[in-house]
């Protein structure tokens, strides 16, 4: 685990290295969304005030205009246009009277700042606060960055009792839909404890289709190997287990949190399955690294064929079925 410390100090020396290369270039596209892409927005879709205030600082906010520009092969076109999308999504929440307990963070300059996540009492009825809490968490965090510097922050996510079939079917379409745009690469690393055989499965699903570089940024750890080479990261102290409190963003060291753990409502209504959401956005995932492999460019019209065959082959085993069955 030492090498992923190494391997964690070589990207961010990278990543200030492409900042600098690219600044000029981040700051032309500043100047371009805000003088054309937010007035015709406005204009457009008759956005208030406030939408154009939350705006232009989210664009003034050079590294997340940078990551996002990283993010889409360092063209201008295809950023204005997740820009665009960005801009377009449900405006953040200011404040939050009710948060989830299993999300928490901690700051320990001088290293990124960390976000605890537990997914032990994560259940259905409780994924809308949860949901809520995680989006409000990043947009704080985003402003953290904003005002130190440092390009991401540290996930420690804790898998510990999680329930998997929550996991997929609800949280990652929402995310991949309502997070990653928005805050594009900004977690530097994640480290995932309390690990067991059980997400084997789910683990080789997501390391076919998520990209490289994300995947080079996720360790598997132990809670001791966290000690040792990560203690920054390190989750709330045992007084407060097993459910993580939320702190004031305010404070500044954890020694100062909370006594209690502040409990999530429980009025929200359970959430609808989204199963058929999973299964589009892992095909969109799929469909892009797909698009832009060489060998499918070659090959892809046997795919084609091979596809049509399958469907073929599927419409008449079902018309057989159903003569057998009259």
């Amino acid at each position: 685990m030492a090498e992923a410390r190494l391997t964690l100090a070589h990207k961010t020396q990278a990543l200030e290295i492409l900042r600098t290369t690219h600044k000029e270039s981040v700051r032309e596209l500043q100047d371009n969304a805000l003088e054309q892409l937010v007035p015709t927005l406005q204009e457009e879709l008759a956005l208030d005030e406030k939408w154009r205030e939350w705006a232009e600082a989210y664009i003034d906010d050079g590294g997340t205009i940078f990551r996002m520009f990283r993010k889409n092969g360092f063209s201008k076109t295809a950023t204005l246009s997740a820009l665009r999308n960005a801009l377009l999504l449900t405006l953040p929440l200011s404040d939050l009277p009710h948060t989830h307990p299993s999300i928490a963070i901690t700051f320990s300059p001088p290293d990124p700042p960390t976000l605890h996540v537990c997914l032990t009492y994560l259940t259905p009825s409780s994924l809308s606060s949860f949901r809520e809490t995680l989006l409000f968490v990043y947009e704080k965090l985003r402003l953290h960055l904003a005002e130190e510097g440092p390009l991401g922050f540290y996930c420690v996510l804790d898998l510990g009792g999680a329930r998997l079939r929550d996991i997929i079917s609800d949280f990652i379409p929402w995310y991949a839909t309502e997070v990653q745009p928005r805050y594009p690469s900004m977690c530097a690393a994640t480290f995932i404890i309390n690990y067991t055989w059980m997400y084997g499965g789910l683990w080789s699903v997501l390391r076919r289709v998520a990209p490289k570089q994300a995947l080079s940024r996720i360790f598997f750890l132990t809670p001791e190997e966290l000690a040792t080479h990560f203690p920054s990261c390190l989750p709330p102290s045992e007084e407060l287990a097993p459910v993580y409190s939320y702190p004031n963003l305010a404070i500044e060291t954890w020694d100062d949190r909370p006594t209690s753990p502040i409990r999530f409502s429980a009025e929200h209504p359970p959430p609808e399955r989204t199963r058929w959401k999973l299964v589009v956005t892992l095909a969109r995932i799929l469909g892009t690294r797909m698009r832009t492999a060489v060998w499918w460019k070659r090959w892809r019209w046997l795919g084609w064929i091979l596809l049509l065959l399958l469907m073929r082959w599927w419409i008449s085993r079902r018309s057989r079925r159903n003569l057998r069955r009259r």
